[in-house]
């Protein structure tokens, strides 16, 4: 899962220039996964964030509300690794 959304986050920001709505998917599907069920999906949401943050935090700003709640959830979920993922 993490070499898949390390990929994701690599082609995303290799088209970033031409398509900025790329990012916008991304981020749906960031948002889909981070409240699944599946720790796998929540831990490749997770890394998938750490990726954008070092092409988009500018765009990032706009969902600052909604990102200081996925961590907080993130931070108290059962899963070590998970915790571990969101800090």
């Amino acid at each position: 899962m993490r070499k898949l959304a390390n990929l994701l986050v690599e082609i995303a920001g290799g088209m970033y220039e031409q398509n900025e709505e790329i990012w916008q998917d991304l981020l749906n599907l960031i948002f889909v996964f981070v409240n699944a069920e599946s720790n796998l999906q929540v831990d490749g949401a997770l890394q998938m964030f750490n990726g954008l943050f070092s092409y988009i935090i500018d765009h990032l700003n706009k969902y600052q509300t909604d990102l200081i709640g996925i961590f907080r959830k993130t931070l108290n979920h059962n899963s070590l690794d998970i915790k571990l993922a969101s800090l």
